[in-house]
């Protein structure tokens, strides 16, 4: 699949989003697969709720392994709301996050998916102006690469350094691909185009 990466300014972006009506929006499913993260629950399920997009048009799963009894308990006891749903995997290997996401797709009725870990706190507007991208660019364009980086940065000595790879990774290695018109080596945080996908279809980069 061809690759590449797409940069918009973030005030670009914002005046774009402002116009977005939210009878204008696409639905919207997020996968978020859990394997064992019982205790950061409480901050997926803030973060998710925070979200700047209409929970009518959200469908967020919940997705967890069935051996994952601790993590399920700690969803039944969430707040979670009309939008969310937990979906248990049956058991198999490997146990893996892309594994989930799989069992999970055939629930999906988004036009467009994005696929957070437990620990992401989205921008409140990504979804938002993941739309915007995708609208103002190519049929081409499948998927798109949010731009991440670590929010306790001062916390240890490899937080610092995770916060050291991520900023050079997403502030100056990728759009300097972008520039040569190279591939991206890494995409973490993605977001589809449900309608978009085969294999002509491109991956670029939000920042």
């Amino acid at each position: 699949m061809p690759c590449g990466i797409f940069s918009l300014p973030v005030s670009e972006h914002a005046t774009h989003t402002a116009r977005l009506k939210d009878e204008n929006l696409p639905i919207y499913t997020v996968l978020v697969p859990l394997f064992g993260e019982a205790a950061i629950v409480p901050n997926l399920i803030c973060a998710l709720r925070a979200i700047d997009y209409p929970e009518r048009e959200l469908q967020v799963f919940l997705i967890v392994e069935s051996i994952d009894h601790e993590t399920q308990v700690a969803l039944r006891a969430a707040d979670l709301r009309q939008h969310m749903r937990v979906l248990i995997v049956s058991d198999g290997k490997p146990r893996t996050k892309p594994r989930a996401c799989q069992y999970a797709l055939q629930f999906a009725t988004g036009a467009c998916i994005v696929v957070y870990d437990a620990e992401d706190w989205p921008d409140l507007a990504q979804l938002r102006r993941a739309i915007v991208v995708f609208r103002a660019t190519s049929k081409r364009l499948g998927c798109l690469q949010a731009q991440l980086n670590i929010y306790n940065s001062n916390a240890s000595w490899l937080t610092r350094q995770f916060t050291i790879e991520y900023t050079a990774l997403f502030g100056y290695i990728l759009p300097t691909l972008e520039r040569l018109g190279k591939r991206p080596a890494t995409v973490v945080t993605q977001l589809f185009s449900a309608y978009r996908q085969g294999s002509n279809s491109s991956i670029r980069l939000i920042l």
